[in-house]
Formats: structure tokens, sequence, C-alpha cells
């Protein structure tokens, strides 16, 4: 009979593909390991990202955001929507991109859902081994009965907890309480891993000294895996086309560097995943659909972390786009962390320049030494699990 072993991650987005391509990936590396896999279908309670006054006023002081940052952005006007026709239902991205049906195929998800911590201490008792992450399941929203639930806490002391590539999503813990619990749950661990280089530094002021860096699941498989599961159709002839991917509409950003490569002749086939229509997405791919766009494209425009991993495991040249604020900060942290990692940091930008752009555009990439490198990191990765599990 086969261990069981249970992923707590994200796992119900409609919209967002890296999410699903992640979880995909651990589940089949797990299987090829020759365990049973089964990711839980933990359901989120958003009045948990609800906070009190006091609270409030502690990250504004505390946070890593400014408060002149956040003053300006109190004072700045908001978009309004005047027409609710712009707004997309997740029903339409259900019907569109076709998500569920991806699922059924390639995920083995729990029958129940759960929402606390109580319910799956009871579920949890049948299982070997339980992993956290990866993506962000470490992130600052949610209450500390949600960062526990991803910090595996309903675990009995007899079943493994191992974190793969969690994400934290930022670059320090300011709330007390907060980093009490991880302190707590840290030492119940029986192997612990992080994505991110900030990660590792964040794991060690808490006192889990030792936590490794270990890479994205996505990268756990090649790019010959990933064309043979998903049986991918691959196009070599060169179109000179661009696909976009974006996570906000009408970034301006984005917009001004299409308008850029559309003036140079390219084609552009723009997916949008934000609920505000942007007018300018022409596409509404499935998720085998969205990576044969990446690995079809000449160029890959994205604002996406997993865009640009996919991007980088295709072999296609890609211009990321980080958020406005300081590139080896925050949230851009992701990005900055892998392409420092491969030597590409000049393909990171945060703005619009139409002479940067075309040195992008004309850089070169030794996608030998890419190649090489992803080589070394799925050794790394797939190590790490196997030790985990066996030890």
């Amino acid at each position: 009979m086969k261990q069981k072993i249970g992923i707590i991650s994200y796992w119900d987005s409609l919209i967002n593909y890296g999410q699903i391509l992640q979880g995909t990936a651990l589940q089949y590396i797990l299987k090829g390991m020759g365990y049973e896999v089964e990711t839980i279908k933990y359901v989120l309670d958003n009045r948990e990202d609800k906070k009190t006054l006091p609270e409030k006023v502690h990250d504004w002081i505390y946070d890593d955001i400014s408060i002149s940052t956040r003053i300006k952005n109190r004072i700045t006007p908001k978009k309004k929507i005047d027409d609710k026709s712009n707004l997309l239902s997740l029903e339409y991205f259900r019907e569109e991109r076709k998500f569920d049906s991806f699922k059924s195929n390639y995920l083995n998800l729990s029958e129940q859902e759960f929402k606390t911590l109580r319910e799956l201490e009871e579920y949890a008792k049948s299982f070997y081994a339980f992993i956290t992450g990866s993506d962000q399941v470490w992130h600052k929203t949610g209450g500390l009965e949600r960062k526990r639930i991803f910090l595996l806490d309903f675990l009995s002391k007899d079943t493994k907890r191992i974190s793969y590539a969690a994400s934290f999503g930022r670059d320090d813990i300011i709330n007390k309480k907060e980093v009490i619990t991880f302190k707590e749950c840290f030492k119940k661990f029986d192997a612990l891993s992080v994505r991110e280089d900030s990660g590792l530094k964040l794991c060690k002021k808490i006192g889990a000294d030792n936590a490794l860096l270990m890479p994205d699941p996505a990268i756990l498989l090649s790019k010959q895996d990933w064309i043979q599961y998903l049986s991918l159709n691959v196009n070599e002839a060169n179109k000179k086309t661009v696909f976009c991917y974006s996570l906000k509409s009408k970034d301006h950003r984005v917009h001004q560097i299409l308008d850029y490569l559309e003036s140079k002749g390219y084609q552009i086939h723009y997916a949008c995943s934000d609920l505000l229509k942007d007018e300018r997405a022409n596409t509404e791919p499935t998720i085998e659909e969205w990576l044969e766009h990446i690995i079809n494209a000449d160029i890959v425009v994205t604002t996406s972390f997993h865009g640009t991993l996919f991007s980088l495991l295709m072999n296609t040249p890609f211009i990321s786009v980080g958020k406005p604020n300081p590139l080896s900060e925050g949230s851009n942290r992701r990005f900055y962390s892998i392409l420092k990692e491969l030597n590409l940091l000049n393909r990171l930008t945060n703005r619009f320049d139409a002479l940067e752009i075309e040195d992008i555009i004309n850089a070169q990439v030794n996608w030998t030494s890419v190649n090489n490198k992803f080589g070394e990191l799925r050794l790394k990765g797939k190590k790490f699990l196997e030790t985990a599990l066996k030890n």
C-alpha cells in the first residue's frame, strides 16, 4: 500500500496559471516517487483578512511600505469603474479558461473541503506526511489560524511536516504574535525549505537556521517533461509573435511595451488575469494553451513570476515587468531571486523605456547555461524531497 502525502497550498484559482501549474508539478514529482498524493481543498476564510484599528496602525508604522507611500496611496484618487460591463465574472473565466477540466485531469484533490484547523486535524491522521508550499503560503494576509494551517499545525507528532519552496511574499514579519506562531511551528518541521533568498533570511531571523533554499516545483519538470505530460503542441516556425501575460489590467507600462513591439512588426497575443477587463486582451487560453503560447512565442512580456519562470523553462526570450517599487524588494523579490541566480537581471524592469526594451530584445540568453542551472536545481529539489520523506 502506497504511503499517502497531503499538500497544503493554493488550489482553487480560476485565473492564476502559475498557482495550478506549481501544484501540478509537485504532485507529478511525488507520484513519480511512488507516493499517493492529495492536495487538500482548504477554503480560505476571507473574514480573516479584516484587521482591527490597532493592527492597521501597527502596520502603518512598521510595515515595509513607507508611511509616505501609504499617504500618497490614500490621497490619490481611486479609479472608478463607471461601466459594470468592464468587470469580468469568475464564471466567465471558468468557461473560457477551463481550469476545472485541467484540475480534473491532472490534480488529485480531496473530495471534502476544509475551512478550519479542527476539521483538518481528524482528516490528516491517515497521512504519512504533509507538505506546505509552494507559492506564497506564508503571505501576510489572513489571521493566525490560516497561518497555522499553512504551517501544518493541525498534524499529530507522528506525521512528517515538510515545507517545499514556500514563499513569504514579503521581506519581514512585523506582527509579534505571528512571529511567535512561526517560531513555534518551525520547531515541529522535519524539513524546512523556502523559494526565495529573502525567505531564507527571514527564517534565520525567526530562528530556523535549518531552512534551505529550494526551486519552485515547476522547475522540477524539464521542458520536455511538460510537453509530454500535457501533450503540448510545439510550433518551430518563426512568426514574429509576442505573448503577453499580465496579472493586472490597464498597466500602462505593459501597454507601452506592447505598443513599442507592435511598431517593430510583432503580432501580439495578450492574456490578462484581472476581473477588470483590459480591452487590449485578445485571448483567454486554457492552461495548456497558455504554455503553448509561451513555447511558441518569439518574446514573452509578463508581470507574472510564473510567466517568467516558464519562459525560462521553455527557453523563450522574455521581458519581466516587476511592480513599480524597487526591483529587489517585496513581491519583486521572486523575480529578482531567480534571475539573479541565472545572471539575467538585465531582463527585469519596472518601467517603460524604449532604449532599455530594445537592449533586452537584442540581448542574447545563454540557454545552455540556464538549462544546466535548472538541471542542477532539479536534482537539488528532488533530493530534498526524497531525503525529507525517507528520514
